[in-house]
């Protein structure tokens, strides 16, 4: 009659011998149940990671389920867990289309040349306009937004970062009084206000190119916004002024005449469909988290090491209209348990 705790060893028994008290299943010390926590200690001792240590223990060593008990040990090392490879990202969640000009905007600051900037976008026609601001406080910041809300009217929707010119008091006071959703992303998640990030990138790039041709930027603003835009048949002035603007090029007057462009919906909806399908090629779903759960985060987009957090919930404060909210959580930190 076999003893229950050796019939893990039955079916290789021929494997096994015994030298100098010691066991062997051919060259690897069979490790008693006793010993077990020390030796994994040991293995993991300088932190090489979970495959390099289970590596390292098959080479010399074997007991019953030792791959499920390695990595059930290490998976729980705080040394290890702060310097893990990041998640791989989710699939996009894109915001909501807009349905017509100046409905949903997006703005963002930018430094060029030691000089700062406020990039206001409409995420309908893709237009932007460009603020040269000489402070970085909310006060001039809403100033600008304001002559542009004289021109265009009011939007129902302004997404921006969590910078502090865009989340003090006095900021919230403004999109109340003016009735205007403000939409927040994600700290440290910028990209999640990619409107205004792209239009960053190209206000620089046009500006720079201005600066080193010697030419007027705002003439090349002007050609920017009356070129039509890849994917679609329309520049940005039309799609937000239902018209072209008159530039230095010579074209008819029919051309500058009003109209308002067609299939635009359709047009955000392929770019935006198409977007997703690249973005998704290296995504993920991940688990949802519970609240409750410790989880570790990065505090700053530069740190190379997570600390630990807990209580991740789904965030309310950026809770919006758009679907990406569902993406954004909560969470207190943890330096106690870190």
């Amino acid at each position: 009659m076999i003893k229950p705790q050796l019939q893990c060893y039955y079916s290789f028994r021929e494997e096994l011998t015994l030298y100098n008290g010691v066991v062997f299943k051919g060259e690897r010390i069979v490790i008693p149940a006793a010993l077990r926590n020390t030796m994994i200690s040991k293995l993991h001792a300088s932190h090489l990671g979970i495959q390099g240590s289970l590596r390292r223990a098959r080479e010399a060593f074997y007991w019953p389920n030792m791959n499920e008990q390695i990595t059930e040990f290490m998976s729980k090392c705080d040394v290890c867990n702060s310097y893990k490879t990041q998640q791989r990202k989710e699939p996009m969640v894109s915001h909501n289309r807009p349905t017509r000009a100046w409905e949903s905007i997006a703005s963002d600051l930018f430094v060029f040349h030691g000089k700062d900037y406020l990039v206001t976008t409409d995420r309908y026609s893709n237009f932007f306009e460009v603020d040269r601001l000489y402070s970085k406080t909310s006060t001039e910041v809403i100033t600008k937004l304001k002559a542009h809300i004289a021109r265009y009217g009011i939007p129902n929707e302004l997404m921006t970062d969590n910078g502090p010119n865009f989340t003090s008091r006095e900021f919230k006071q403004f999109t109340d009084i003016y009735n205007i959703e403000h939409v927040t992303s994600s700290p440290t998640y910028a990209q999640s206000n990619g409107k205004a990030e792209n239009s960053v990138k190209t206000a620089k790039n046009i500006m720079q190119k201005a600066l080193d041709a010697q030419a007027d930027p705002y003439l090349a603003l002007l050609d920017f916004r009356n070129t039509p835009t890849e994917g679609y048949s329309t520049s940005p002035a039309q799609r937000m002024l239902n018209r072209r603007t008159r530039t230095l090029l010579q074209i008819s007057n029919k051309l500058l005449q009003p109209e308002i462009p067609t299939g635009v919906q359709q047009s955000l909806k392929v770019n935006q469909a198409k977007q997703a399908f690249y973005y998704d090629k290296t995504a993920k779903e991940l688990k949802p988290l519970k609240e409750g759960d410790v989880v570790r985060v990065k505090p700053k987009e530069s740190d190379k090491k997570f600390v630990k957090a807990k209580q991740p919930q789904y965030s309310t404060r950026f809770a919006s209209k758009s679907a990406a909210s569902t993406k954004s959580y909560t969470y207190e930190s943890s330096p106690s348990i870190c």
